[in-house]
Parts: structure tokens; C-alpha cells; sequence
């Protein structure tokens, strides 16, 4: 299964110490396979570029550097039977 979306949006309106924490809560997702991480919708007119260019840097930092990714199919034991 596929899974897309799922960041809030919303988050990025705020500080850039939450658009990390959101970013590293999404992790484990990320390296679990078969979940691509973003923004559903539109990005509100209110986020400041700052925070948008923050986000995006920190889910290539966080996502292409610290987790551990896996080709599809390639799921942990235990999940989507043995």
C-alpha cells in the first residue's frame, strides 16, 4: 500500500523547531516504505518562504540522510505477513 500526503500544513506556519519535530515524527513512515511525506492540498498563502525552503531542506536532510530507506517490497518481519 501507498500512502501520500499527511503532513500538516499547518504546522508551517509556525516555528521552524516544529516543522522539524513534524518532519522526524514522519520518519519511521518514511522508512518503512511505500509513504511519500507532504503537504495535501495547497500550502496555505500565509506560510512564509523561509519556513517552506526550511521544510523542505530539513525533509531532505532528515529523510534522504538519517533514515534508512528500503526499495518497495521490502517491508520489516512481521508486517504484511512473513
Amino acid at each position: 500500500m501507498l500512502i501520500m500526503g499527511g503532513f500538516d500544513k499547518h504546522i508551517l506556519q509556525g516555528s521552524q523547531a516544529a516543522i522539524e519535530q513534524e518532519v522526524r515524527r514522519l520518519a519511521p513512515l518514511v522508512e518503512e516504505g511505500g509513504y511519500i511525506g507532504f503537504c495535501d492540498h495547497r500550502v496555505p498563502p500565509d506560510v512564509p518562504l523561509e519556513n517552506y525552503l526550511f521544510f523542505l531542506k530539513t525533509i531532505r536532510e532528515v529523510w534522504a540522510h538519517e533514515v534508512n530507506l528500503r526499495p518497495m517490497g521490502c517491508v520489516k518481519k512481521g508486517r504484511l505477513g512473513d
